[in-house]
C-alpha cells in the first residue's frame, strides 16, 4: 500500500534555535496514526512545518 501523505526531513528553526530537525514519516490509505511527546517537545510545529495543517 502506497503512502496517502508523506513527509521527508521535516526542519523548523526559529532564530537560532532548531524546533524540528530531520523529522520524516508517512501514512499510509486506511491508516491512523498519532504524534506523542511531553510538553514543547514539537508536535504541533512538526504537523505545521509539513504544511499538514493551517496555523492561524
Amino acid at each position: 500500500m502506497s503512502a496517502m501523505i508523506e513527509k521527508e526531513n521535516v526542519h523548523k528553526s526559529y532564530g537560532g534555535t532548531v524546533a524540528v530537525d530531520d523529522a520524516s514519516f508517512a501514512v499510509a490509505q486506511g491508516e491512523t496514526s498519532g504524534i506523542l511527546g511531553r510538553t514543547g517537545a514539537g508536535k504541533t510545529t512538526t504537523v505545521a512545518a509539513a504544511r499538514l495543517v493551517r496555523r492561524e
